[in-house]
């Protein structure tokens, strides 16, 4: 498997069905020795094994499915193959020696509703509930060396799913220069989530972020505007601890390990 420079697009039509059904695409990866898959949710990326071991709540049934945002990742550590969906949630892969990948495009299902235990009332005639009609699903696979944080798949899925568009524009009668960021994060590795203005009406903007992988990074902040000062906030938007503001523009921030991070910018 040749580690990819980009992301492979793929368009596929699927049609709802009739009857309780499910349509998935499966890739086997032969990735014999991956132990474990790696799916992206919100705020991390979670491992679960693959293997089934004789403690395992799923011993003995079929192939358990799991959730995922952006993208999936099975990786025997050296090599491994990302799925990135667009609107797709579902995932399983399969304990066998080829690992194969299999993704939901659509589940169409009778809908059944129980307000007491056991007692099942089912309604066949809501037909919403089976995906009817056509449907055209976007979705990208790379190939890439070592781990998902070795390739840096919440980048690789931003690129895939969020590209960047470009517009023009005529001449208006702004100050700003011909080129500027209003805000920049770095490295790649930490995750923005929300840029906003504070919820209690301060004149300030906040900024959260994360830090999905299993090690301690240290990054940036850039604003593009001069900054009075900087504060670590908590998810109550509550003022924690000033930040270090270096030339009059960079916040200087230290993330741990899966941690949220959420700072508050007050312009000069």
């Amino acid at each position: 498997m040749a580690p990819a420079r980009r992301a492979v697009p793929l368009v596929v039509a699927a049609r709802g069905a009739d009857l309780p059904a499910r349509r998935r695409v499966l890739f086997s990866t032969g990735l014999s020795e991956a132990q474990h898959s790696h799916a992206e949710t919100p705020f991390d990326v979670v491992a679960r094994p693959i293997e089934r071991e004789p403690d395992s709540p799923w011993r003995g049934t079929w192939n358990p499915t799991h959730p995922f945002q952006r993208f999936v990742d099975v990786s025997d550590g050296r090599v491994g193959l990302a799925f990135l969906g667009e609107g797709l949630r579902e995932y399983e892969v399969f304990d066998r020696p080829n690992r194969t990948l299999a993704v939901t495009l659509l589940r169409a299902f009778e809908v059944a509703l129980t307000t007491v235990s056991w007692r099942w009332e089912r309604h066949p005639e809501m037909r919403l509930s089976q995906a009817p009609g056509e449907h055209v699903i976007r979705y990208a696979l790379f190939p890439h060396a070592g781990t998902w944080e070795d390739a840096n798949l919440p980048e690789v899925a931003d690129r895939f799913l969020v590209p960047l568009r470009t517009a023009q524009a005529g001449t208006g009668s702004g100050t700003l220069p011909l080129s500027f960021s209003a805000l920049e994060l770095e490295p790649a590795t930490l995750q923005m989530s929300a840029f906003k203005p504070a919820e209690d009406g301060r004149a300030t903007a906040v900024v959260r972020l994360y830090n999905p992988t299993s090690r301690a990074v240290n990054g940036t902040l850039r604003f593009g505007w001069p900054l009075r000062n900087a504060w670590l906030l908590n998810l109550n938007e509550e003022r924690q601890q000033p930040l270090t503001v270096k030339d009059r523009h960079t916040v200087l921030l230290s993330v741990g390990p899966k941690k949220i991070v959420t700072v508050e910018l007050e312009r000069l």
